[in-house]
């Protein structure tokens, strides 16, 4: 059984536009314009107001004292740091993980594999 997408409006809107623009309507540029500006606004929507929520800027938090306590160039597992780590003492690996994940993404920690395909994270030594 074939699962099927739902076409979303800014979709729609990106293919009537194309085709707008390849007809030979008379007003079609008053046509495109206003398309475009409903594409716009779509993007605009689903942009979000670009703000944190409180457990964003919460998360934020931890990660930067996670980060503070680690010490540049020693490795650490998930688990080491859940034991030791005052900022996520006793946290599970879902809580921690992503909060590696964006120090990874910022390229202040590195991620290595370990024994058995373990994770690794390292705090990058800065020069």
């Amino acid at each position: 059984m074939e699962k099927t997408t739902k076409m979303t409006k800014a979709t729609a809107f990106a293919i009537a536009l194309e085709l707008v623009e390849n007809s030979t309507l008379e007003n079609k540029e008053e046509v495109a314009a206003k398309i475009s500006k409903e594409i716009e606004q779509l993007s605009k929507k689903s942009a979000g107001s670009g703000k944190l929520t409180k457990a964003q800027e919460a998360n934020a938090v931890l990660a930067e004292e996670m980060l503070n306590w680690m010490e540049p160039g020693h490795p650490y597992t998930i688990t080491e740091l859940s034991k030791n780590c005052p900022a996520v003492l006793g946290a599970n690996p879902q809580k921690i993980r992503p909060l590696l994940s964006g120090l990874i993404q910022s390229k202040v920690v590195e991620r290595t594999e370990g024994k058995g395909g373990k994770p690794i994270f390292t705090k990058v030594v800065e020069d």
